[in-house]
Protein backbone atom coordinates (compact mmCIF):
# COMPACT_ATOMS: atom_id res chain seq x y z
CA UNK A 1 0.00 0.00 0.00
CA UNK A 2 1.39 3.41 -1.00
CA UNK A 3 1.73 6.06 1.64
CA UNK A 4 0.73 9.65 1.16
CA UNK A 5 1.79 13.04 2.43
CA UNK A 6 -0.58 15.99 2.54
CA UNK A 7 -0.31 19.68 1.69
CA UNK A 8 -2.76 22.25 3.07
CA UNK A 9 -3.40 25.27 0.84
CA UNK A 10 -3.92 28.83 2.08
CA UNK A 11 -7.68 28.26 1.62
CA UNK A 12 -7.55 25.17 3.87
CA UNK A 13 -7.91 22.55 1.14
CA UNK A 14 -5.99 19.32 1.84
CA UNK A 15 -4.15 17.88 -1.19
CA UNK A 16 -2.74 14.31 -1.07
CA UNK A 17 0.81 14.03 -2.41
CA UNK A 18 2.52 10.67 -3.02
CA UNK A 19 5.18 10.13 -0.36
CA UNK A 20 8.66 10.96 -1.58
CA UNK A 21 7.57 13.39 -4.27
CA UNK A 22 9.65 16.57 -4.12
CA UNK A 23 8.10 20.03 -3.80
CA UNK A 24 9.41 23.27 -5.31
CA UNK A 25 8.16 26.63 -6.48
CA UNK A 26 7.12 26.51 -10.16
CA UNK A 27 9.71 27.84 -12.60
CA UNK A 28 7.32 30.70 -13.45
CA UNK A 29 6.86 31.49 -9.77
CA UNK A 30 3.15 30.72 -10.06
CA UNK A 31 2.19 27.85 -7.78
CA UNK A 32 4.01 24.97 -6.19
CA UNK A 33 4.96 21.74 -7.92
CA UNK A 34 5.35 18.25 -6.52
CA UNK A 35 7.06 15.73 -8.75
CA UNK A 36 8.25 12.15 -8.57
CA UNK A 37 12.03 12.06 -8.09
CA UNK A 38 13.74 11.37 -11.41
CA UNK A 39 10.80 12.57 -13.51
CA UNK A 40 11.58 15.13 -16.20
CA UNK A 41 9.56 17.87 -17.85
CA UNK A 42 5.93 17.71 -16.70
CA UNK A 43 5.92 13.94 -16.18
CA UNK A 44 4.49 12.62 -12.89
CA UNK A 45 3.74 16.08 -11.58
CA UNK A 46 1.12 17.84 -9.45
CA UNK A 47 0.87 21.64 -9.69
CA UNK A 48 -1.10 23.50 -7.02
CA UNK A 49 -2.10 27.03 -7.95
CA UNK A 50 -3.18 29.97 -5.82
CA UNK A 51 -6.65 31.50 -6.14
CA UNK A 52 -7.52 33.47 -9.28
CA UNK A 53 -10.67 35.27 -10.39
CA UNK A 54 -11.80 32.16 -12.26
CA UNK A 55 -10.78 29.79 -9.43
CA UNK A 56 -11.35 31.67 -6.15
CA UNK A 57 -10.16 28.70 -4.05
CA UNK A 58 -7.26 27.90 -6.39
CA UNK A 59 -6.86 24.92 -8.69
CA UNK A 60 -4.67 21.92 -9.31
CA UNK A 61 -3.31 20.23 -12.43
CA UNK A 62 -1.81 16.77 -12.42
CA UNK A 63 0.13 15.01 -15.14
CA UNK A 64 0.74 11.39 -16.12
CA UNK A 65 4.12 9.79 -16.78
CA UNK A 66 4.00 11.12 -20.37
CA UNK A 67 3.67 14.74 -19.16
CA UNK A 68 0.03 14.99 -20.29
CA UNK A 69 -2.34 17.01 -18.08
CA UNK A 70 -5.28 14.90 -16.90
CA UNK A 71 -8.92 15.70 -16.18
CA UNK A 72 -10.73 14.53 -13.01
CA UNK A 73 -11.40 11.13 -14.64
CA UNK A 74 -7.71 10.57 -15.37
CA UNK A 75 -7.95 11.22 -19.12
CA UNK A 76 -5.70 13.62 -21.05
CA UNK A 77 -7.59 16.77 -21.91
CA UNK A 78 -7.46 20.38 -22.95
CA UNK A 79 -6.63 23.25 -20.62
CA UNK A 80 -10.19 23.91 -19.40
CA UNK A 81 -10.84 20.31 -18.35
CA UNK A 82 -7.46 19.81 -16.68
CA UNK A 83 -7.63 22.88 -14.43
CA UNK A 84 -9.40 21.26 -11.47
CA UNK A 85 -10.89 23.73 -9.03
CA UNK A 86 -9.96 23.15 -5.40
CA UNK A 87 -13.71 23.42 -4.77
CA UNK A 88 -14.09 20.09 -6.65
CA UNK A 89 -15.47 17.54 -4.18
CA UNK A 90 -15.75 14.27 -6.11
CA UNK A 91 -13.16 11.48 -6.34
CA UNK A 92 -10.31 11.85 -8.84
CA UNK A 93 -9.64 8.23 -9.92
CA UNK A 94 -6.41 8.97 -11.81
CA UNK A 95 -4.77 10.90 -8.97
CA UNK A 96 -1.15 9.82 -8.41
CA UNK A 97 -0.54 7.43 -5.53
Amino acid sequence: MATTDFVVTSSGKVIPIPQGWVGRVADTGAGIIYQRPGATGSADMIRIMDPTLQYPQGYVRYYNNYGQPLDPLGKPGERASTHISLAYERPIPGWPR
